[in-house]
């Protein structure tokens, strides 16, 4: 995906992880093998993972990942809007947001 590839460029700037909103947990898995492929390292935060949240976000942090996919369901929640979300806006070089309907829905 092209997002890939501005991901890559701003990284290698300096910038902060890419931020992809992304509704389907299917189409995460497929993003995330298509960033792996493109040697971009890609995490996810949806219903499927709360096991790996705390794990993901320390990776964040550190700069360890350079693609972050979140549902829209996990980044309108209370705890990620006031404990993650702030931390995570001062460093996202790029947002994209999959299925734009999801935002306002």
């Amino acid at each position: 995906a092209v997002y890939f590839v501005a991901t890559a460029l701003l990284r290698r700037r300096g910038a902060g992880p890419t931020v992809i909103v992304s509704p389907l947990l299917a189409l995460m898995r497929n993003q995330v093998e298509s960033a792996a492929r493109a040697g971009i390292r890609a995490r996810t935060i949806n219903s499927a993972n709360p096991e790996e949240w705390e794990t993901i976000y320390g990776e964040v942090e550190r700069g360890e990942t350079d693609v972050l996919l979140v549902s829209p369901e996990r980044l309108n929640s209370v705890d990620f809007r006031d404990q993650v979300l702030p931390r995570l806006a001062a460093t996202t070089g790029l947002l994209v947001v999959d299925e734009a309907h999801c935002i306002s829905d």
